[in-house]
C-alpha cells in the first residue's frame, strides 16, 4: 500500500495567528517560529515543483520583520521572461567564468517554453552588471530543463569553471521521466557530458559538483534521482567523473521509497582525507517513523558513508542538504539539513539543522515561523556575511505568510552564535520567496559572502524572480514582528548612518506610527519575542532605555541619533563596546487601538563596530 504523502497537495486554508519561537537546549541553539493552519499545498519536485515541510525560537520569530531596504543590500534583482517559467526555482554561484575577477551566477527557468512547451531554459549571469552572459535552452517539450543548477568546477580543465543543469522530465531513449544531467562549458555554454537515468527515474531532481574526488585533475560532479512515481524505487546518487563522463560510484537509498537523492550537495572535507565529501537527502524514509526523513555524508573517494542523521515522525528531514562550512571553528567543515516537515509551530512549519562535521553532534537548530511555512525547504551555507570570520547559514520558507499568503522568505542565521542576521521575506503574497538559496561567492569583491534567493512566482504572471544579496560587515538588519497598530499598519525600526563606535554616527528610525503620540527607543542584549501590550516585546534580557521620551511627528516617523559616550551606553551593564552585538526596538503609547493603548515596532539587531 503507498503510504501517505506528506509534501502538500492543494492551497491553504486560512492562517492562524504566529506564535513566538524561543531559543532552546544546551550546548545547540535552537530557533523556533510559530504556527498557522494551512491546507497541504504543493507537489514536492514532481507537478507544482514545491517542496516537503516542521519548526523553531524566538530568534526565529523576531526574524518576522520588514523587508530590509538599508539593512541587506541588493546587488541584483532579475526578473524571468515569460509567464510562470519557474525562474529562480534553482539558482547557484558558477565562480568566475569570463575571468573578470567577479563570481557569476546562474538561474533555471524549468518551465519556459522557448525551445518547446516547457523544455526549460538556464541563463548565466554577470557578477559585474547583472547581464546576461548566454542561455541554454532544454532538448524538448516537458523536459523541465533547469530544476536543479549547481556550479561543477573546472570539469574540462581549462582553466574556467563549468555548470551543471538538472532536467528532471527528460524523456530520453531510456524512457518516460528518465531525467537527464548535463554539464556544460563556462566559457561559452557548450555541452562537455549529458548523463541519462532509467525510467521513472526523476534522473537530475538535484546536482551538484564535488570537486576532484579522484585527484585526476577534473572536478567531478554529482546527480540525485528519486526513482519516484510509476515504479517506485529507493533512489540513487551517482558520482561522475569529469575527465570522460564515467560512473565512479553510485550511493543507493536504503528502502523502496525513500527518496534518496531528493538533494545532493558537496559539503567539504569532512574526513581530512583531503578529498571533498558528500552530502545527500532522503526525505521520505521511514527511519525514526513514517517520513521521518534521512540525511548521510559519504566520502567523496569512495562513497563510504560518514555521518547518518535523523529525527523523527513526518519531519522529511533531508528535504534540503547543504555544505555550511566550519561553523564551530575547529577546522572541519560542518552541514546544514532541512527537514520542512517538522511541526514545532505547526504542522509544516518547518526546521533547519546544523551538525558538526567532525562528530555529527547538532550545533544550531532553527524552526518555522508558522504552521505551513515549509521553513527548511531549502538550505545552504551563506559564506561570511556579517565579516565575523565564521561562516552564516541560508534557509528558505517558501509558504511564509509575513508579505502575505504563500509569500515565502529567506533567512540568515550567525553561524557563530545562531542569531538572525536578516529576514528577507517577499514583497507579496504568492511569490514563493525561498524557492531556492544559494551561497554566490564574493560577487562584489569586498571579502564577505554574497547569496542568492529565488522566488519563483514573483513578478507580472509570475515569471518567477532571482535576488542577488550583498553580504556586509557593521550592517544592522530587522528580526522579529511589529504588529499592526490605530494606523492600520506595523511600526518599522530602520538605522543609517554608521554601527561603528569610533565613528558614533548611528541614528535610529520609526515609522508607521501614530501621529503626535509619545514613544522611546530602547536597547538591549537578547532576542526575544513574547506578546507585550498590543505588540510584541523584541528585546530581552536587562533593557535600557534612551532617554528622554519623544514625540512622534504628525508624519508617524522618528528619529534620534544613538551617542555610544553617554548613558547607558557608556558605562555599567549597559556599555556598548565594539566588538558587541546589541538589538534595539521603539515602545510607542496608541490609546485609539485600545487593549493596552501602546504597542512596539518590530527589532533590529546592529553588531557595533571599531
Amino acid at each position: 500500500m503507498e503510504r501517505p504523502r506528506r509534501f502538500p497537495q492543494g492551497r491553504r486554508a486560512q492562517a492562524k495567528q504566529t506564535t513566538p519561537l524561543t531559543p532552546a537546549g544546551v550546548g545547540a541553539t535552537r530557533v523556533k517560529i510559530p504556527r498557522r493552519s494551512r491546507e497541504s499545498q504543493g507537489q514536492g519536485i514532481l507537478g507544482d515543483m514545491r517542496y516537503p515541510l516542521r519548526s523553531l525560537s524566538p530568534l526565529a520569530l523576531l526574524l518576522v520583520a520588514a523587508p530590509l531596504a538599508a539593512a541587506q543590500e541588493v546587488l541584483y534583482s532579475i526578473d524571468g521572461d515569460s509567464p510562470d517559467e519557474r525562474f529562480g526555482l534553482a539558482v547557484s554561484g558558477v565562480g568566475d567564468l569570463n575571468s573578470d575577477g567577479h563570481d557569476d551566477f546562474i538561474v533555471g527557468a524549468c518551465q519556459d517554453s522557448t525551445n518547446g512547451n516547457q523544455a526549460g531554459e538556464v541563463r548565466v549571469f554577470s557578477g559585474v552588471d547583472g547581464s546576461l552572459m548566454f542561455r541554454v535552452l532544454g532538448e524538448s517539450s516537458g523536459d523541465f530543463f533547469g530544476n536543479a543548477v549547481s556550479g561543477a568546477g573546472d570539469v574540462n580543465a581549462d582553466g574556467t569553471p563549468d555548470f551543471i543543469v538538472g532536467a528532471i522530465w527528460d524523456a530520453n531513449s531510456t524512457g518516460n521521466f528518465a531525467g537527464s544531467a548535463s554539464v556544460f562549458s563556462g566559457v561559452d555554454g557548450s555541452l562537455i557530458h549529458k548523463f541519462e537515468g532509467g525510467e521513472n527515474d526523476f534522473f537530475g531532481t538535484r546536482v551538484s559538483g564535488v570537486g576532484d574526488v579522484n585527484s585526476d585533475g577534473h572536478a567531478d560532479v554529482v546527480v540525485g534521482a528519486v526513482q519516484w512515481l510509476v515504479t517506485i524505487g529507493k533512489g540513487y546518487a551517482e558520482v561522475f567523473s569529469g575527465a570522460d563522463g564515467s560512473v565512479l560510484y553510485t550511493l543507493t537509498g536504503l528502502a523502496v521509497g525513500d527518496q534518496f537523492g531528493y538533494y545532493v550537495d558537496d559539503v567539504g572535507d569532512m574526513d581530512s582525507d583531503g578529498i571533498g565529501d558528500i552530502a545527500v537527502g532522503a526525505w521520505q524514509a521511514d527511519v525514526a517513523g513514517i517520513q521521518s526523513g534521512q540525511a548521510f555524508v559519504f566520502s567523496g573517494v569512495d562513497g563510504t558513508e560518514i555521518h547518518r542523521f535523523s529525527t523523527q515522525a513526518g519531519d522529511a528531514l533531508g528535504c534540503s542538504v547543504g555544505g555550511a562550512g566550519d561553523v564551530d571553528n575547529d577546522s572541519i567543515p560542518d552541514i546544514i539539513v532541512g527537514a520542512s516537515g517538522a511541526d514545532d509551530n505547526g504542522n509544516y512549519s518547518g526546521a533547519a539543522y546544523v551538525y558538526s562535521g567532525a562528530t555529527g553532534a547538532l550545533i544550531h537548530s532553527f524552526a518555522g515561523r508558522s504552521e505551513g511555512d515549509q521553513f527548511g525547504n531549502c538550505v545552504s551555507g551563506a559564506g561570511d556575511v556579517d565579516g565575523d570570520g565564521t561562516p552564516d547559514l541560508l534557509v528558505g520558507g517558501i509558504n511564509d505568510d509575513y508579505a502575505g499568503t504563500d509569500g515565502g522568505a529567506a533567512t540568515i542565521f550567525s553561524g557563530a552564535t545562531g542569531d538572525v542576521l536578516a529576514y528577507l521575506p517577499a514583497s507579496a503574497g504568492g511569490e514563493s520567496m525561498g524557492s531556492n538559496v544559494q551561497e554566490a561567492g564574493d560577487v562584489d569583491n569586498d571579502g564577505l559572502g554574497d547569496f542568492l534567493v529565488g522566488a519563483m512566482r514573483a513578478g507580472v504572471g509570475d515569471p518567477g524572480r532571482a535576488v542577488l544579496y550583498a553580504g556586509r560587515a557593521c550592517a544592522a538588519f530587522n528580526y522579529c514582528e511589529g504588529l499592526v497598530n490605530s494606523t492600520g499598519s506595523r511600526a518599522d525600526i530602520s538605522w543609517s548612518g554608521s554601527t561603528s563606535h569610533l565613528a558614533n554616527a548611528l541614528t535610529l528610525s520609526a515609522s508607521g506610527l501614530p501621529s503626535n503620540q509619545l514613544g522611546l527607543f530602547f536597547y538591549g542584549p537578547n532576542q526575544i519575542q513574547i506578546a507585550f501590550g498590543n505588540g510584541l516585546r523584541c528585546v530581552g534580557g536587562a533593557v535600557f532605555r534612551l532617554n528622554p521620551p519623544q514625540q512622534i511627528s504628525p508624519f508617524g516617523d522618528i528619529s534620534r541619533n544613538v551617542d555610544f559616550n553617554a548613558a547607558p551606553m557608556s558605562s555599567g551593564t549597559g556599555l556598548v563596546l565594539p566588538g558587541s552585538r546589541w538589538n534595539f526596538q521603539f515602545w510607542y503609547r496608541d490609546p485609539i487601538a485600545g487593549g493596552a493603548n501602546f504597542n512596539l515596532s518590530n527589532g533590529l539587531t546592529a553588531p557595533i563596530c571599531p
